[in-house]
């Protein structure tokens, strides 16, 4: 609901080992693709480095973020990409997507 905190855990894997660390970058976008809310942070709040994941691990990444009061009611997205902070490029998935998109539905309060 908007206001609230959404608690959130992000689980990351790398396919290749990752030669420097980035960022993360969570938005919150509506139905038409507007930004609503934007944060950013390292990875796990800079306890695990990307530069640091091996492939054979999970690396879970907890995350709290606060819903704007003004927040449009019905189908939102939460947006997650990993930005290279020297380039300011985002890293494209196995997929080949640069962002991870994952659908939300806000309810009246």
């Amino acid at each position: 609901r908007p206001g609230e905190n959404l608690d959130l855990t992000l689980v990351w894997r790398a396919d290749a080992s990752i030669a420097r660390d980035h960022l993360l970058t969570l938005g919150l976008l509506d139905e038409s693709g507007r930004l609503l809310a934007q944060g950013e942070s390292e990875p796990a709040g800079g306890k695990r480095p990307t530069s640091g994941w091996t492939t054979d691990e999970y690396i879970e990444d907890g995350w709290k973020v606060r819903l704007p009061r003004d927040l449009p009611r019905g189908k939102i997205r939460l947006a997650v990409s990993l930005v290279d902070p020297v380039s300011n490029q985002r890293v494209p998935t196995a997929s080949g997507s640069v962002w991870a998109d994952l659908p939300l539905e806000v309810t009246p309060e």
